[in-house]
């Protein structure tokens, strides 16, 4: 398995079944109560006070944590190309936790901070760009990686990265 600031190969298939090479890297990962500037703000998205911020802080569920993990992308194909992907976390037991609902959203709001924001447009050959996820998972849990998985119907492509020394 590979660990945290290793670059791993991830593979994903059109719908042409034309497979195309991407390098992944996690760049950090951290167990938060609060994420800054994650979450919707439903006083500006209400319409009715465009002068407040449109994003504000995350907040966990009691007894629940957020995982946020940083990654860079590289798109080591030869045209450009969007990165597909779905994310989950694997605990030490085996139990697996994907990002739903809010979280899902707290790492979308963030990844659009960046620039380039992987998965979001369309990155060109050996470009690089860095993207956010974000997990609600259980207070003190033991983290053991996360996996990518390309969302294409049954392509099989997924990679894990071990998650060591998670601040």
């Amino acid at each position: 398995m590979v660990c945290r600031g290793e670059w791993v190969l991830y593979r994903t298939i059109d719908s042409e079944s034309i497979i195309h090479d991407w390098s992944l890297r996690i760049d950090s990962a951290e167990v938060t109560d609060s994420i800054e500037g994650a979450a919707d703000n439903p006083e500006y998205y209400s319409g009715e006070n465009y002068d407040a911020p449109e994003r504000i802080t995350a907040e966990a569920k009691e007894g629940m944590e957020l995982l946020h993990v940083v990654y860079t992308a590289r798109n080591d194909g030869m045209e450009p190309g969007g990165l597909p992907v779905t994310y989950a976390v694997i605990f030490s037991d085996g139990e697996v936790f994907a990002p739903t609902g809010d979280d899902d959203d707290y790492g979308y709001n963030l990844t659009l901070n960046r620039d380039p924001a992987a998965g979001q447009s369309q990155q060109n050959p050996h470009s690089e760009a860095q993207g956010d996820i974000v997990i609600e998972i259980p207070a003190d849990s033991e983290l053991a990686a996360v996996e990518f998985c390309d969302p294409y119907i049954d392509s099989g492509f997924c990679t894990t990265i071990e998650l060591t020394d998670v601040d």
